[in-house]
């Protein structure tokens, strides 16, 4: 489990670096920083709530073995999420505007917000 941890953490920190890169490099940092613990903490509560399912469906796990679970689906799909930063990269550095109206900054943030959530969708998925 600890193996499937430390892949969230590093490909949920790499991926929050360039989810936060277009901006400015004190996010990037920050959002590097809070990505994992968002994944984490998720993958965390979602755990508890399986478990609480299986155990009323009588499945007959243990909340560690559902832990272990929880935390393998979470890691292939962090797994993906690092395979896709190039991808966001490319968008960043196509798309991003540094300069412009309020309108097209505005606009810029929103495709590119958008873009996220569809990769983090694809990664759930």
């Amino acid at each position: 489990m600890f193996r499937h941890v430390s892949l969230i953490v590093l490909s949920t920190a790499v991926y929050g670096l360039a989810l936060g890169w277009w901006r400015s490099v004190e996010m990037a940092l920050y959002v590097a920083a809070k990505l994992p613990v968002v994944f984490v903490g998720s993958t965390l509560v979602v755990s508890v709530f399986a478990w609480m399912a299986g155990l009323v469906v009588g499945a007959g796990l243990r909340y560690r073995e559902v832990l272990g679970l929880v935390f393998a689906a979470m890691a292939s799909a962090s797994r993906l999420l690092l395979a896709l930063v190039p991808v966001i990269l490319f968008f960043i550095i196509s798309a991003a505007p540094t300069s412009g109206t309020r309108e097209e900054l505005r606009f810029a943030h929103a495709a590119l917000l958008a873009t996220h959530i569809a990769v983090f969708a694809a990664a759930g998925v």
